[in-house]
């Protein structure tokens, strides 16, 4: 048994209590004064063995979950920094397109009626391993029908409901809006309403629930705003209440009256923020989230309640400030990523140095990198002179310090402990055998592993907008109409359809760049169409909502998402166990790498790209 005392109780226990006393025994053990290292090797068989080996048969009955299976190993590969051959992408191209269902939108699988979340799983897997033209997925999205599906969800209330004849959840609501940002398919019809029914959402607690109450059950008539939030504050509600409402809140403050709300909905941050730090655990459960009060910590909380607090950070403020470089500028290279068979062995200098583009097989799979280091340490080194200076002059005097006054030390702080995130993730949540997990004595699944290792990431980066880089990127937006949808290739007889074979995992070269960059879209990488190939139909036949697109709605929504950096101020202790368990970012947002978000937002809105450091 550990040193840490258990959490006291009233000396009236209950089944919940004895579950709560039970783990956090077991998790308290588990504490190690020791670095924790992350397992990569251990994830990414595990994750390898799931995607290209199958699932036990346990999982017939996800059967409606294929592409959030599809989505949980994609984006868990991305964040370890490994991506499939090129004809493992084809491969799962072929099978996500499957599931689109001929009226609009996707299933959970072949032939099943489309749903919000399978849509968004969908699209999101399609942003790791797509690309635009011809059976590169991305094109053969139909988004008119699309947005044609997801209007016929829309409720009086602006809410939506996740499939006809189904349910309304501020899960749907979150899945939908990252789907129409990504694809460029936001109207004001479709925002008509949905902040009021996000605020409305907010309980006492300050986190929010899956729905509010729309009217009463003996009238249709639809109840003012604010209307009563449905069942009890969840973590897994909250953050996408919340990130939904950050897409929203820039185009609110930009444009008013687009979304036509009177009064202009609001929602409590300082009740939110209270809400969200007390969910973390004690130091006897490892510093881990629980997603809802009184009940027991959950690895898949790393995200969805440790993600929500650099959103709030921005609802308070907070900033970056960055300057923009034109493309050309020299910028760090980003090192390969790895293969499993590669990772077994050593890191050497050479290989972790190598420029991403010659897909030198890295021995460990890398995380982006940071920017690199001078080779000298600039405080020994000498100044550089300025043309025409004299080099033998005496240098300046320095005036001598005040003696009696300290000197100013930066703290790193933030509004929840990063370390402790960390300690519950590295120590209790990695399961033996591979994979991340709920908790110990819990098995690992897909689904934790990619929320588990989203937290870490979370945990290890700090991301908010950067004001100076949103101006620059309005400045430099081009009026631009999206591609239209190219007709989807049958994947029987596709040339391109991969063979059934010779399926492994390798560095994705294609897919990534260095951290906070784009790089420029070019011919080979914008289209793959052949030079006798027509371009399709002009992509203003495409209409959605009531009239012309909104351009000045359009500019704001690929800005905004477009303009969230990496704080690099940071110091290199924020790795846990050092930068050996350092992962690639992930946008707090749209919960993809910065890399596939940022390349899927520039095709869909027909933007240049550009580099920031």
């Amino acid at each position: 048994m550990s040193d840490f005392r258990p959490t006291p109780t009233d000396a009236y226990p209950t089944a919940t209590s004895r579950e709560q006393l039970e783990t956090e025994q077991i998790i308290s053990e588990l504490f190690k004064d020791s670095a924790p290292a992350l397992e990569r090797n251990a994830h990414v068989n595990f994750l390898g063995r799931s995607l290209l080996q199958g699932l036990p048969a346990k999982y017939q009955a996800q059967e409606a979950s294929k592409a959030w299976i599809m989505f949980w190993i994609l984006q868990s590969f991305a964040l370890l920094g490994v991506g499939l051959d090129p004809s493992s992408k084809q491969r799962a191209i072929n099978t996500i397109m499957k599931y689109q269902h001929p009226d609009g939108g996707f299933g959970g699988g072949p032939n099943q009626f489309p749903h919000v979340l399978a849509t968004y799983a969908s699209v999101s897997a399609l942003a790791i391993v797509g690309r635009p033209g011809p059976d590169g997925g991305w094109d053969q999205i139909d988004r008119k029908k699309m947005y044609d599906f997801f209007m016929s969800l829309k409720q009086s209330d602006g809410s939506f409901v996740v499939s006809h004849d189904s349910e309304v959840d501020i899960r749907g609501i979150y899945c939908l809006l990252v789907v129409a940002v990504l694809l460029d398919i936001l109207t004001p019809e479709l925002l008509r309403g949905l902040p009021a029914f996000i605020a409305s959402c907010q309980t006492y607690e300050g986190g929010f629930s899956c729905a509010s109450q729309p009217f009463f059950s003996d009238s249709f008539d639809l109840l003012e705003y604010p209307r009563p939030a449905l069942g009890e504050a969840h973590g897994g509600y909250s953050y996408c209440a919340l990130a939904s409402w950050v897409i929203l809140k820039p185009i609110m403050d930009r444009i008013p009256g687009v979304v036509k709300d009177a009064p202009t909905p609001e929602i409590d941050i300082k009740a939110l923020l209270r809400w969200l730090a007390m969910l973390q655990g004690s130091e006897v459960e490892l510093g881990g989230f629980r997603g809802r009060t009184n009940k027991l910590v959950d690895g898949c909380y790393s995200w969805w309640v440790g993600a929500e607090f650099g959103l709030v950070e921005w609802l308070t403020g907070e900033t970056l400030d960055k300057e923009v470089v034109e493309e050309g500028s020299t910028q760090p290279e980003l090192a390969p990523e790895s293969t499993p068979a590669a990772a077994a062995a050593e890191p050497t200098p050479a290989a972790e140095s190598a420029p991403h583009a010659e897909a030198v097989p890295a021995p460990e799979p890398a995380a982006e990198p940071t920017p690199a280091t001078p080779a000298a340490d600039p405080e020994a080194a000498p100044a550089a002179v300025a043309e025409g200076e004299d080099a033998t002059a005496p240098p300046e005097p320095v005036p001598d310090a005040t003696p009696d006054v300290e000197e100013w030390q930066d703290i790193e702080d933030g509004l929840f402990n990063k370390k402790a995130l960390q300690q519950y993730i590295l120590m209790a949540a990695q399961a033996p055998p591979g994979g991340l997990r709920d908790k110990p004595k819990k098995n690992a699944d897909a689904y934790h592993t990619l929320y588990n290792l989203a937290g870490l990431s979370s945990a290890q980066h700090r991301f908010l907008p950067s004001t100076s880089l949103l101006e620059s990127l309005r400045e430099q937006y081009k009026i631009y109409t999206p591609p239209a949808p190219i007709p989807a290739v049958d994947p029987e007889t596709s040339s391109q359809m991969a063979p059934e074979t010779s399926s492994q995992v390798v560095p994705d070269t294609a897919s990534q760049a260095a951290p906070g960059s784009i790089s420029e879209v070019t011919p080979d990488t914008a289209s793959h169409r052949s030079h006798a190939e027509p371009e399709p139909e002009s992509p203003a036949q495409i209409q959605l909502g009531d009239g012309p697109r909104d351009e000045e709605m359009r500019k704001t929504v690929w800005a905004e998402m477009s303009s969230w950096l990496e704080d690099e101020h940071l110091s290199e202790g924020r790795f846990l166990g050092g930068k050996a368990n350092r992962l690639n970012a992930i946008h707090p947002i749209l919960t993809l790498t910065m890399t596939h978000s940022r390349a899927m937002l520039n095709h869909f809105y027909g933007q240049s790209a550009i580099v920031y450091v």
